[in-house]
């Protein structure tokens, strides 16, 4: 059974979509936790905040939580969060005067080691990109509702999924399309048939028609 990977920026209903399709195909549902990461390292939100270190020390954490995660399930699984997530809130942290270029090595080599772990445990990506018709929820853990960083990291993961290295097959669901969760269980449906299972191969003509999904590589 095919490992499939949720991607994209948070309140895209990543978490339904995964839970959903765990229950509907008796796969395993798999997540990280950053907030239970956090904790485990003993760490604070203001810390987080205007420690570059401490931020960069805990996406080296989630990096190992991926390899645990990600490489356990035996017989196929979902997971609402991909190592692609953990590289991209590395990266939507590079603004001017954050990381200083020793800090910038530790960032690169987060990336590449997310981009690696992907290439390895996944067998196809689907990236959810942000929906006004998507609401927020609360809870503890939760980022704030902020748009404007909703579109800034979704752009950033965007361009990861371009990099010419991660070579996992990765589509995008379009936006405004396939809104309601019974209709991305289909798309989810129709990828996993015709492209995982039939080696990528298969063609999508018929769900790019219905304007559900483009192509990101």
């Amino acid at each position: 059974m095919a490992n499939i990977g949720l991607t994209g920026t948070h309140r895209t209903g990543k978490t339904t979509l995964a839970k959903a399709w765990a229950e509907q195909e008796g796969v395993q549902y798999v997540t990280l936790s950053v907030t239970e990461v956090t904790k485990e390292m003993g760490m604070t939100t203001r810390q987080l905040r205007d420690d570059a270190d401490a931020r960069l020390e805990l996406q080296s954490g989630l990096v190992d939580r991926c390899r645990q995660r990600f490489f356990e399930p035996r017989a196929g699984f979902i997971s609402d969060r991909t190592p692609i997530d953990v590289a991209a809130y590395t990266m939507a942290d590079a603004v001017e005067g954050f990381y200083s270029d020793a800090q910038w090595d530790k960032v690169q080599t987060i990336v590449a080691d997310c981009i690696d772990i992907t290439n390895h445990a996944f067998h196809h990506l689907l990236m959810l990109v942000p929906e006004k018709s998507i609401g927020y929820e609360t809870g503890e853990g939760k980022p704030a509702a902020d748009l404007a960083y909703q579109l800034h990291h979704s752009l950033v993961i965007a361009g990861l999924l371009r990099e010419e290295g991660v070579t996992v097959p990765v589509q995008r669901m379009r936006k405004g399309r396939a809104l309601k969760v019974s209709e991305r269980l289909a798309v989810l449906k129709y990828i996993s048939e015709k492209l995982v299972h039939h080696h990528f191969r298969m063609d999508v003509e018929n769900l790019r028609a219905a304007g559900h999904i483009t192509t990101v590589q």
